[in-house]
């Protein structure tokens, strides 16, 4: 289902994005490009049955992030669209497969990572800049680098010290 929240991620989807905006399923929301991918889940006690999958393209996304509301025509335009989507599914790991588990505090975690962005965007030179995340163990700090052409980045951010959800 569609909520605020969950039209967030529509910041995400570049302009010329080839699947058109984002896909709504009556329990998740999802954004990709090919080489990203968010998804948002949507705690809904009871499933309507008569709802489709659709897409929703970027700019009604975002409008109705920011106005709350969500335009009927917009949807029934884009309600074919959603079986061209790619099979998002099989790119999400298990999470009982993951190898390594570290909990960090979102809102820290948010602000390096922003840093890490703005050091992207501000780095010249002709070579992509590469972000190295490097986990020590899950009581120990994340270390992110990034090597531009003429300067380094590091950015070290703690673990939490309580479990996380379903761990």
């Amino acid at each position: 289902m569609v909520n605020k929240a969950n039209l967030q991620i529509a910041k995400l989807v570049p302009k010329s994005d080839q699947y058109g905006g984002l896909l709504v399923t009556p329990s998740e929301t999802v954004e990709t490009d090919g080489s990203q991918l968010i998804r948002v889940s949507v705690c809904a006690t009871q499933e309507p049955e008569d709802f489709d999958p659709f897409m929703l393209p970027r700019a009604a996304a975002l409008d109705a992030a920011k106005t709350g509301a969500l335009s009927v025509h917009n949807t029934h335009e884009a309600r074919g669209l959603a079986r061209d989507y790619p099979d998002w599914k099989r790119v999400i790991p298990d999470e009982g497969d993951a190898t390594l588990v570290v909990s960090f505090n979102a809102r820290t975690l948010a602000r390096v990572l922003a840093a890490a962005a703005d050091f992207c965007r501000t780095t010249e030179g002709s070579k992509m800049p590469v972000v190295t995340l490097r986990f020590y163990g899950p009581n120990s700090a994340l270390r992110i680098d990034i090597e531009g052409d003429e300067q380094e980045f590091t950015g070290v951010v703690m673990p939490c010290r309580l479990p996380a959800k379903n761990l």
